[in-house]
């Protein structure tokens, strides 16, 4: 038999192989009405038991329906497991989404990114409504045809933010439908198991990371105060409560943040905090000088916030300013016309990054190309091995070794993303024992991970092919670095949004009907959180707390396409707003332009040269002779050199072939036609018998 024969043989039985194990690992959910038995992944969990008691809770609280946000009291996109009632009560375990319980029916609100995963996450009691889909009713619309006239839903007022009551509370007060405070909130009724808050202490994070004390960040905003006549300020988001005071925490995994509220007058500033948490070097740091008061912050405990707030508010002489994006219970029992509603100035203020930080966030990303680089030499080898075969939650082990490693290195910014062949699909898929695939050189292998250091944040995708990709991955690959590259090299004037420039990353994917549907860019903190406002690129209308983009921002430039089933695509860049070099400036006007930070580069053998045009390869080529030479320098300095062989080897630069003549074109020796031949019979038949 020849050698041919004996490959399609095998291809043949690989394939039956791979059909049963697909039979018998289910990654889906099916809940077909009507169906007997109601097959679910493993991944999904069994929800009949906590939906039952927490629907026992209803009539005790005069509620027909609970709504359960995924946030905490600070209105946090990612929360200490303390925190987690949505997944408690769902089994799904996205960052964004929303579930409401009714005395019959549950539902489950997640965006585009997270639909694949609450497929595999929710078991049959849940209703799946992906947000943003033709006929999928929103949040409200459905409360109001599930709950009848005259009745009520409950939800924590700590969980909602005041925007947020405002508009659903007029939105079902139309239906009859009161929206309902419930202050203990009744998933921590029947959340038994409930793990504990972890006991840590806060940290200071010195001048030499901020470039700006902590003093002149409070005049700041007191001169912000001044100009919109408020005499009180109450800040309650996180990250403006880390960097406002040039502290950090350990409170919520990933975050370097700390459960913390702050109040600031004319001359006092109040920190609400767990006192356990603050040592003397942290007391000295918030009060260096007791002569200047108005600079000496008084700490107060966490939970004593509220009766200092309503007392304070108490005098009709009193302006509290306070955010719309802050819980509905801090404003609560405080007089409407005493309130200035309106978003943080500090949300601006720490986005626009000083010299200190732009510095910080450079080498941050430095630090994280190196580990990155070193991470994919080392998995290409084992792939190519063929010895001892890597899976994704290996292969995500490895690369945090690696981070870990790195100088000031704290922790990961959000759990990394490993994901090969058709988990690449699940836009923020996370590997576990039950879904985690080895990682062959057969498929696309995309890597989605950021760091903590003390000098920054990151936040990286790359996607990797480690054996021969198929001409429409190259096309699918190459369509989303276009996009990529033509943000990255966006003028723009002062005032544009980020919205506006969202089109140019999706047009060469739109062009041949393909998309995705997550936003372009977010913004990136400076060891705070992965994802900050103002700023955002993405499709939508400009919302009310985003701010155009300005000089020091920075963010990052995302395009991606998911095939359900088969592969995904993502690649991911830090882009730092600078001011750009023009010809002209129309109007007077300074204009900006986009430097990439991140230094990893993409890999040359996914890219379909001939679909680059000329400006594009250049930009490209610019791009990886700048990693060249700032990245293969810091490897080299630290000795890594199989990191520095895979840099030189993926990022030589681009150039389009040569056509040949067609007289030394279109020649085939007949050998090999029939070798092909063979070839092309065994993967058809490979193929037809997949599919039935």
């Amino acid at each position: 038999m020849s050698i041919q024969w004996g490959l399609c043989i095998f291809l043949f039985v690989s394939a039956t192989l791979e059909t049963i194990s697909i039979a018998n690992c289910q990654r889906f959910r099916n809940c077909q009405n009507g169906s007997a038995v109601k097959p679910l992944p493993r991944t999904a969990t069994n929800t009949t038991v906590r939906l039952n008691n927490l629907r026992s809770l209803f009539r005790k609280n005069g509620i027909d329906a609970y709504i359960i946000p995924a946030v905490d009291e600070h209105q946090s996109e990612y929360v200490a497991p303390q925190a987690k009632r949505r997944q408690f009560i769902s089994g799904f375990s996205g960052s964004a989404g929303l579930a409401i319980v009714t005395g019959k029916k549950a539902a489950l609100w997640t965006d585009g990114r997270y639909f694949e995963q609450a497929e595999m996450q929710l078991d049959c009691n849940w209703i799946l409504q992906k947000s943003g889909q033709p006929g999928v009713p929103s949040q409200d619309a459905w409360l109001s045809q599930e709950v009848q006239s005259g009745k009520s839903v409950g939800i924590d007022p700590r969980l909602i933010s005041i925007a947020s009551w405002k508009s659903r509370s007029e939105i079902l007060k139309r239906s009859g439908i009161e929206l309902k405070p419930i202050i203990k909130n009744l998933v921590d009724e029947i959340w038994t198991d409930k793990p504990k808050p972890k006991d840590t202490k806060l940290s200071i994070l010195d001048v030499q990371y901020t470039g700006e004390t902590w003093q002149n960040k409070i005049a700041k905003l007191r001169e912000k105060m001044k100009e919109k006549k408020a005499t009180v300020m109450v800040l309650s988001s996180l990250d403006e409560v880390a960097w406002l005071l040039c502290l950090r925490g350990k409170d919520i995994p990933y975050n370097p943040f700390y459960f913390a509220y702050i109040i600031v007058t004319k001359l006092k500033v109040r920190l609400f905090v767990d006192q356990r948490k603050v040592t003397p070097v942290v007391i000295n740091h918030l009060c260096p000088d007791k002569s200047a008061l108005e600079f000496c912050v008084e700490i107060l405990n966490y939970t004593s916030l509220r009766a200092d707030l309503l007392g304070i508010m108490a005098s009709s002489s009193e302006k509290l300013w306070i955010s719309p994006k802050a819980n509905y219970l801090l404003q609560w029992g405080i007089n409407d016309t005493n309130i200035l509603l309106d978003y943080s100035p500090v949300q601006l203020m720490k986005s626009i990054k000083n010299d200190v930080e732009i510095k910080g966030m450079k080498k941050a990303n430095l630090k994280d190309a190196v580990a990155i680089v070193e991470f994919f030499a080392w998995l290409e080898k084992q792939v190519k091995k063929g010895i001892q075969n890597v899976n994704e939650l290996e292969a995500s082990a490895k690369l945090k070794e690696f981070k870990s490693k790195q100088k000031d290195f704290k922790d990961l910014s959000f759990e990394t993303i490993s994901a090969f062949g058709p988990n690449g699909a699940v836009i923020h898929y996370r590997p576990s024992k039950e879904t985690a695939l080895n990682i062959t050189d057969k498929g696309l292998y995309l890597l989605d991970s950021g760091c903590q250091f003390l000098e920054g944040t990151t936040d990286i995708t790359r996607t990797v092919h480690f054996g021969n990709p198929t001409p429409y991955e190259k096309e699918a690959y190459t369509s989303v670095l276009k996009g990529s590259i033509r943000l990255a090299m966006a003028i723009f004037p002062p005032g544009v949004f980020g919205r506006h420039l969202d089109v140019l990353a999706r047009s060469f994917l739109w062009n041949k009907g393909l998309g995705f549907n997550h936003g372009t860019g977010h913004g990136i903190g400076h060891y705070l959180s992965v994802h900050e406002g103002p700023q955002s690129i993405g499709r939508g209308r400009i919302g009310a707390h985003e701010k155009p983009l300005h000089a020091g921002m920075v963010q990052s430039d995302e395009p991606g396409y998911y095939e359900t089933g088969k592969f995904g695509i993502r690649l991911e860049t830090a882009i730092l707003t600078v001011n750009a070099t023009t010809k002209y400036q129309f109007g007077g006007k300074q204009f900006l332009g986009f430097e990439p930070i991140s230094l990893v580069p993409f890999q040359k053998e996914l890219i379909d040269i001939e679909m680059m045009d000329d400006a594009e390869i250049k930009w490209i080529n610019d791009f990886h002779a700048k990693s060249r030479r700032i990245l293969g320098s810091e490897l080299k300095r630290q000795g890594k050199m199989d990191g520095y062989e895979w840099l030189m080897k993926y990022s030589e630069p681009l150039h389009k072939a040569k056509k040949t003549s067609k007289a030394n074109s279109g020649y085939v020796a007949p050998g090999l036609l029939f070798i092909g031949y063979q070839f092309a019979v065994c993967y058809s038949i490979r193929y037809l018998y997949s599919i039935f």
